[in-house]
């Protein structure tokens, strides 16, 4: 038998098709790899060109809030309350806080816009926003007051059936606001069984036997609701408030605000006391009357004010307010 030859196959071949193989691996590989960075480069890409959206979101909302705010209440020196709700063109995430005794808005990371008005509100997620403005007077015009919410929040006042100042100034509060802002849903009740009707209500209590998220304990004599304390749902300490503009500040307000609020409208009250002092002075000496008792009364509210006696500073108050009206020659204010 003749031998029979194996023919191997050439090396050469051989190289060649693992050659390929290999640059065809090392191609998918390289593939996957740029595709993977486009991936990534157009995830961050996407991310970073929607936190630039973002922020140019929170700096318009910030201005446009900042314009809102600051010279809404020149409004109020012309009526006693204006209102209105407003369809932003988008949601907005706006925070308020007190800094350094400023009460500063925050939209997004922003530092923040300080409020040279006085802008009672509790911090706001909403594409609906409804503003209402009040004049403060004690008892001469001192500032307007602004409150903001969410128009979609729902209010209930409650009050006690044993207490018929309570049910009067719950009514007022719920006409006053009404008449401003139509929209608004906010019910009087004399018990809490009756809020639960409404859609989350905040609950304001006017009785103090209810708990509730705000409770105002009136402490005037004659007229109980003249002054007293504020008490916000887990928050410690208590707040004070002058005045039916005050009581409603604290239905739309977070302790936080409330009280910086509350002390730099009292710093108000005692400037422009000054003012009116500086006035009577100078009246009494252009003409033949004297101004003694209501300078008097002046600056024992800013006495008042600085031993923190809210009392005895709504008291001399009501003296300026009587002493002024039964003035014969030019009044004070």
């Amino acid at each position: 038998m003749g031998q029979r030859h194996v023919k191997f196959p050439n090396k050469k071949v051989c190289c060649k098709m693992k050659s390929k193989k290999g640059i065809m691996l090392m191609n998918w590989i390289l593939i996957f790899l740029v595709g993977a960075v486009i991936i990534v480069f157009a995830v961050v890409f996407v991310g970073k060109i929607s936190k630039v959206e973002q922020h140019k979101q929170n700096v318009v909302s910030e201005e446009y809030l900042d314009l809102l705010f600051n010279p809404f209440s020149s409004v109020g020196g012309t009526t006693e309350g204006y209102g209105k709700s407003m369809d932003l063109p988008y949601e907005i995430n706006v925070n308020f806080s007190c800094v350094n005794g400023e009460e500063r808005l925050f939209v997004g990371s922003n530092r923040g816009k300080k409020l040279e008005n006085f802008v009672y509100a509790s911090n706001l997620k909403t594409k609906k926003l409804s503003v209402f403005t009040k004049s403060f007077k004690l008892p001469f015009r001192v500032a307007d007051l602004i409150y903001a919410f969410d128009s979609s929040q729902e209010f209930c006042l409650v009050y006690s059936n044993s207490d018929s100042e309570s049910y009067v100034l719950a009514k007022s509060i719920k006409e006053d606001i009404e008449s401003n802002l139509g929209e608004v849903r906010i019910d009087l009740c004399d018990s809490l069984n009756c809020c639960y009707n409404l859609n989350n209500p905040k609950i304001i209590s006017l009785n103090p036997s209810v708990s509730a998220d705000v409770n105002i304990i009136g402490q005037g004599i004659g007229e109980k609701f003249a002054y007293g304390k504020v008490y916000f749902k887990n928050e410690p300490g208590e707040s004070n408030f002058i005045g039916t503009s005050l009581i409603e500040a604290a239905i739309f307000s977070s302790k936080d605000i409330y009280d910086c609020n509350f002390v730099r409208l009292m710093k108000r009250v005692s400037d422009v006391s000054k003012i009116y002092e500086k006035k009577a002075g100078f009246l009494q000496k252009a003409q033949a009357c004297s101004y003694d008792y209501i300078i008097n009364q002046l600056q024992g509210m800013r006495t008042a004010i600085n031993s923190e006696n809210w009392q005895n500073l709504y008291l001399k108050a009501t003296e300026v307010r009587q002493i002024n009206k039964g003035l014969t020659c030019v009044p004070v204010y």
